[in-house]
């Protein structure tokens, strides 16, 4: 009836956008800056830590720890840390679009993805970022036993 109107789907439409386009560039610009900052506090978390256990390092290395053990422990500790921020992070997350899709003036408008593979996801990338992080302090920071 209308030979000038052209019938899309809603994801080639998406697709095409230069508008949409820039927004989720925005928002992968956006999560990057997040990991930055969550790797040097991390980072700057276990440089402390490593800082005010030299004495116990030190004990560990005199009692014959190979410095690999040693390294190995730091980096526990840091994916631990990244593991425990990820899920708290996760579920605050999640708490706060329940509670801003309830909102008055947005509902309706917000449809979240809270799957189980985003979740996921987003913990294995805590801990990535808790190992990246503890990688400087545990082989830069090991005190050296003489």
């Amino acid at each position: 009836l209308a030979p000038e109107v052209r019938a899309v789907m809603v994801r080639e439409h998406f697709s095409s956008s230069q508008g949409y386009r820039m927004v989720r560039a925005m928002s992968w610009g956006t999560s990057l800056l997040a990991v930055l900052v969550g790797v040097l506090g991390v980072m700057n978390t276990m440089l402390m830590t490593v800082f005010e256990r030299t004495h116990e390092i030190c004990i560990l290395l005199a009692i014959g720890w190979k410095r690999g053990r040693i390294v190995r422990m730091v980096l526990y500790e840091s994916a631990l840390l990244g593991f425990l921020g990820g899920m708290v992070g996760v579920l605050m997350g999640a708490a706060a679009v329940k509670l801003l899709q309830n909102t008055p003036s947005i509902r309706g408008l917000l449809e979240p993805d809270l799957g189980v593979g985003l979740f996921a996801m987003s913990v294995a990338i805590a801990i990535f970022v808790g190992v990246l992080s503890g990688l400087y302090p545990a082989w830069r920071r090991l005190p050296s036993i003489t």
